[in-house]
């Protein structure tokens, strides 16, 4: 069951600019990252390498995604 809905931080115009971000990477690549996504929705709490708090909001969490996760 999921723990925590993920979104994408969406600018005031509407556009999601990581959501773009992730089309522009490779199909194995944004297997990776949905996979790392799906874990953080699942596996809520969860920590270091998956999730990190912001800096200014601790509140708020984002995940950290690594090129060599696979």
């Amino acid at each position: 069951m999921k723990q925590l809905p993920a979104f994408f931080y969406a600018l005031p115009s509407g556009r999601e600019p990581v959501r773009e971000w992730l089309k522009g990477l490779s199909a194995e690549d944004r297997k990776i990252v949905g996979e790392d996504i799906k874990d953080v929705e699942f596996a809520w709490p969860i920590g270091m390498p998956l999730c990190r708090p912001l800096e200014h909001d601790p509140e708020k969490w984002v995940p950290v995604f690594r090129k060599d996760h696979a």
